[in-house]
């Protein structure tokens, strides 16, 4: 894959070189999933089967370590995809074994980034889930007759509905700074507060905020989409096929593990190429290489 021409891109752009890029490595991108993410949902399974049938086993000694270990793996699978995307967008090709290397250098980092990702999304979570509970007890308790009727229905469809979607649009916000810093993690090699920092200023400074708002709704939504219409093939497989129920819960695990990778992949494409498109718009990145490629080399003295 040759290197791009790095100028400001539209919207349309965007999603294709983001397309592009995930298509390129596709292949590697499901080699390092199958090395990093299929040990750890392999082990993690066998620790909770473990617990099953154990029961004397106290579930905190089985399940802790099988976690970390779950943790550690899918944290050194995502620094391995991201540097082979990063790479892939520069036009060079990252090898197997150089791609699981750059995801051990930045592991530590990104382990930290990720704990510090998590922090940051509790406290909207947590007023989110009392709001929702202080919603339905006030319903329950106080209107139960007034939503039964017309005028209540419309009050539900234009207060509650929108209140999901704002909270679904903040989430694909705060996402896409967060994903945009795990991409800084990895291509600047800085400490995850630095990469926090560096994202949200990139991304959530002035008028970057409104493309970052559009972008990460975009995703939030392309997300549930596609979760949302394997599932019903299944649900409408199942209900016409009844013979296929056994199969078919075996046939949605597998839908659900290749949904999530497609989704790893094709989603940090897409916010390695608005990263560097980022770096175009405000920092120059364009004009900063065609004069780093126009500056003569050094000269050679002769022996």
């Amino acid at each position: 894959m040759r290197a791009p021409t790095f100028r400001p891109l539209r919207y349309g752009e965007t999603i294709d070189r983001a397309f592009g890029i995930g298509v390129a490595v596709l292949v590697r991108s499901a080699a390092l999933c199958a090395v990093t993410f299929g040990p750890a949902f392999g082990e993690l399974f066998a620790a909770a089967a473990l617990a099953s049938v154990a029961p004397k086993v106290p579930l905190a000694l089985v399940l802790v370590p099988a976690g970390l270990l779950w943790f550690g793996l899918a944290i050194l699978g995502l620094g391995a995809i991201l540097a082979t995307l990063i790479e892939a967008y520069l036009g060079r090709r990252l090898g197997f074994r150089a791609a699981l290397s750059s995801g051990r250098r930045a592991g530590f980092r990104l382990a930290l980034l990720s704990l510090l990702f998590g922090l940051l999304l509790v406290v909207p979570a947590a007023v989110t889930v009392a709001l929702y509970q202080a919603a339905v007890w006030f319903g329950h308790n106080v209107y139960v007759p007034f939503f039964a009727t017309p005028a209540g229905a419309m009050v539900v469809a234009f207060s509650i509905v929108p209140f999901g979607l704002l909270v679904l649009v903040g989430y694909g916000f705060i996402g896409c700074v967060g994903g945009i810093a795990f991409v800084v993690c990895v291509a600047e090699r800085s400490g995850p507060i630095e990469s926090w920092m560096r994202a949200w200023d990139l991304a959530a400074s002035g008028r970057r905020a409104l493309r970052t708002l559009i972008y990460g709704s975009l995703l939030v939504f392309a997300a549930f989409a596609v979760a949302f219409a394997a599932q019903i093939s299944i649900a409408f497989l199942v209900g016409e096929f009844p013979w296929l129920a056994t199969p078919a819960a075996i046939v949605d695990a597998a839908t659900s593990v290749v949904t999530q990778f497609l989704l790893l992949t094709f989603n940090y494409a897409w916010l390695v190429v608005y990263y560097f498109d980022l770096r175009v718009r405000w920092e120059g990145l364009d004009l900063r290489l065609e004069s780093e490629a126009l500056l003569p080399g050094p000269e050679v003295q002769p022996a």
